[in-house]
């Protein structure tokens, strides 16, 4: 036989399929290892698995325990830009969230993601309570889909996620009318806040980006360890629904959920601390130097505590973006003496050749329109017109700011010439 034979025989030679437990005796396998219990329906079945935390636990550098301090309507109205003075969830307001997340069939998030995997966090006689639900064939949607949405869409309740208003609610929401699941009855239309938003505004420019893993890592101090990367996770639940045996990272699965839950939770209290000693006057700032202060002080601005707002831009006198926030505000609120020399100070601290551009563009304009002096706003025009031509000279691309600048600064030019050659004669 020659070496074409030998190659034609072992392509058309097929090998023994790989024997494959059946799903069921997969499922069992994997409910022996987790524990958990059983919802059983005309044939269908939902498996749930909870956990019961105490308030003692720590996740990371917070302690759950720290919640009983921060559970003010105040704290929540700010940080969610919402009003919570009516609550009345026994004078508790974390006891009407239900933090969720879920892991699915897909990345994309399109009609066909199906979710497979649920967790819900809620408060329950002063314990953090984890629920799971597992869906363990995909002939069994509409009864899983049936216990979240009883267990997650409560009129009283409010729901709290991650990035969870673009991708998690969208999937349910798509899968219940697929499974034709009424969600016409007004029981989804219930309060939703996302956690990634606020994490934009309250770590501003701190973070190279802010997905879940990078703000529990770099913020709350916790690693993961032998955690299963969420993009293999829908490869793990397609394995399995093929016969293979992923049942021990089946079990991982539902750990990283667990996880992506606590991590959660322990934002929210962060998040909440920051905000507590922003409004308090407390000396040190929790986390002052990854918290963005112009972006928190926006917060407080939103809830009139602009008093409180410029307490805490004092605080970070060195950092650009608070000293450029104050200045700001107190332009607004007419201080133009004050406001005049934030700006200078601007100028100097910033390295960010625009920042100090419109520092003194800002100056000029409050020495022209509020103070009527025409010769000092001249001078900072021309400080800015000096300035912007030195940058063309030291960074040949900078003549992009040029067309931004240039024309608007020499109009203010003549302008003011103008104006200071009339008051003389």
């Amino acid at each position: 036989m020659n070496r074409l034979d030998v190659y034609n025989s072992m392509r058309t030679e097929k090998k023994p399929e790989e024997k494959r437990p059946e799903i069921p005796a997969l499922f069992e396998e994997l409910t022996k290892k987790l524990g958990g219990l059983l919802i059983e329906e005309k044939g269908k079945k939902v498996f749930v698995l909870r956990n019961r935390f105490k308030f003692d636990t720590n996740h990371g550098n917070v302690k759950f325990s720290d919640l009983s301090k921060l559970d003010k309507p105040n704290y929540y109205s700010i940080l969610f830009n919402k009003d919570f003075n009516n609550s009345d969830a026994r004078g508790s307001i974390t006891r009407k969230f239900n933090f969720f997340d879920i892991e699915s069939t897909g990345l994309s998030g399109g009609a066909g993601t199906k979710a497979f995997l649920v967790g819900i966090i809620s408060i329950e006689d002063n314990e953090i309570v984890l629920t799971q639900y597992f869906l363990p064939n995909l002939g069994s949607e509409q009864l899983f889909l049936k216990n979240i949405k009883n267990a997650l869409f409560k009129k009283e309740k409010i729901l709290i996620s991650y990035n969870g208003k673009s991708y998690d609610i969208n999937i349910l929401k798509n899968r219940l009318i697929v499974n034709r699941l009424n969600v016409d009855d007004g029981s989804m239309d219930i309060p939703h806040f996302d956690l990634l938003h606020s994490s934009r505004k309250i770590w501003k420019g701190k973070l190279p980006d802010y997905t879940l893993q990078r703000v529990e890592k770099n913020i709350l101090n916790f690693d993961r360890i032998y955690d299963i990367p969420g993009y293999l996770i829908p490869d793990i639940f397609s394995r399995y629904l093929r016969g293979y045996n992923v049942i021990d990272d089946l079990v991982k699965v539902f750990e990283h959920n667990r996880n992506d839950l606590l991590t959660l939770f322990g934002i929210l209290i962060k998040q909440l601390r920051i905000i507590a000693n922003s409004i308090e006057g407390k000396n040190q700032i929790e986390d002052e130097k990854t918290i963005d202060p112009a972006s928190i002080s926006d917060l407080l601005i939103k809830k009139e505590l602009k008093g409180e707002a410029i307490k805490l831009l004092d605080k970070f006198d060195d950092d650009p973006g608070a000293i450029r926030k104050k200045a700001l505000l107190l332009k607004k609120e007419s201080s133009y003496d004050e406001s005049v020399k934030m700006f200078e100070k601007l100028a100097v601290k910033s390295r960010k050749a625009r920042e100090k551009l419109f520092a003194f563009i800002e100056i000029a304009k409050i020495y022209e329109h509020y103070k009527k002096n025409f010769v000092k706003a001249l001078e900072y025009t021309k400080r800015a017109t000096d300035f912007l031509r030195t940058l063309s000279y030291l960074y040949p691309d900078f003549h992009i700011y040029q067309r931004t600048y240039k024309e608007p600064l020499n109009k203010r030019m003549l302008r003011l010439e103008k104006r200071i050659n009339k008051l003389r004669t």
